[in-house]
């Protein structure tokens, strides 16, 4: 079922969008595609990273409650896909509204690779 998500603000680069649909990938768990309500061809593929990235697990404060749900931005390459473990993406499932959070500046976490668990 796909959910409309608003964000508090612009993620990284798709200033000034806010709106996003967030719709399961139809055969995958914890994988899904967000797009943007204001300009649709802007479609990103994300990972709920508590699936994918287990050992994942910033202290993410106040941005953070037992509905929130972390997601990854997933990048397709030649030699495998990659997650941005720098700037996640939190979803509060009861209010549907979101925040890209920026942990650090260590550029190399832009490129984990991700691999399947279990």
């Amino acid at each position: 079922m796909t959910a409309r998500i608003t964000l508090t603000s612009p993620l990284s680069g798709l200033a000034p969008l806010l709106e996003y649909d967030l719709s399961p990938l139809d055969g995958s768990v914890g994988v899904y595609a967000l797009r943007s309500t204001e300009r649709p061809e802007i479609r990103l593929y994300v990972v709920d990273a508590g699936i994918y990235m287990p050992d994942f697990r910033p202290d993410f404060g106040e941005a953070a409650s037992a509905t929130t749900i972390t997601l990854l931005v997933v990048t397709p390459r030649p030699n495998g896909s990659t997650v941005n473990l720098l700037a996640p993406i939190l979803i509060d499932t009861a209010t549907r509204t979101g925040a890209q959070i920026i942990l650090s500046d260590d550029i190399q976490r832009v490129r984990t690779p991700l691999t399947l668990v279990g």
